[in-house]
C-alpha cells in the first residue's frame, strides 16, 4: 500500500535539477530550482547553484572523456580495484542471503513481540501458557 502511494506522488514530483541541466534544459532546471528552494528564479542563490550545477557536469564529462555511461561501465567492470569492490559486496550479500540469519533474528524479534503483547493484553493463565509458547521459539 504504501509502495502504491509513493508510486502514485512520485508522478507530482519536480523532476531534478540537475537532471534537468544534464539534459539542456536549463530554463526548467531553474524553475525546478527556485520551487524547491522557495526562492525567487532571479535569486542569486539560484543563479549561483545552477552554474555549480553546469560547472560539475562539465568536470564529469572532462574526466569520462564524453564516453558516457559505456565508460562507466568500463570503468566498473575492467578495473581491477572496482571489480574486486563488486565482488566483495555481492558475495557478502549472497553470504548474507545464504546463511539464513535474517529468519533467525526475525524469528526471534517476532517471538518477543508475541510473548510481550500477550503478557499485557491476556489474563494471567492465559498469558503465561502464550508467553511459554512463545518463549520457546528462542531456544
Amino acid at each position: 500500500m504504501f509502495a502504491g502511494l509513493i508510486g502514485t506522488l512520485s508522478f507530482f514530483n519536480y523532476e531534478s535539477p540537475r537532471y534537468l541541466v544534464k539534459k539542456g534544459q536549463n530554463e526548467h532546471a531553474t524553475i525546478n530550482l527556485a520551487r524547491i528552494r522557495n526562492l525567487p528564479q532571479d535569486h542569486d542563490l539560484i543563479i549561483r547553484e545552477i552554474y555549480e550545477i553546469q560547472a560539475q557536469l562539465e568536470e564529469e564529462e572532462a574526466a569520462t572523456l564524453g564516453q558516457g555511461w559505456i565508460g562507466v561501465l568500463r570503468e566498473m567492470f575492467l578495473m581491477p580495484s572496482n571489480l574486486y569492490r563488486i565482488y566483495l559486496g555481492l558475495f557478502a550479500q549472497l553470504m548474507t542471503q545464504w546463511s539464513g540469519a535474517q529468519s533467525i533474528t526475525g524469528k526471534h524479534i517476532l517471538c518477543d513481540i508475541y510473548s510481550t503483547f500477550f503478557d499485557l493484553r491476556l489474563t494471567y493463565q492465559k498469558s503465561q501458557f502464550m508467553h511459554q509458547t512463545f518463549s520457546s521459539c528462542l531456544v
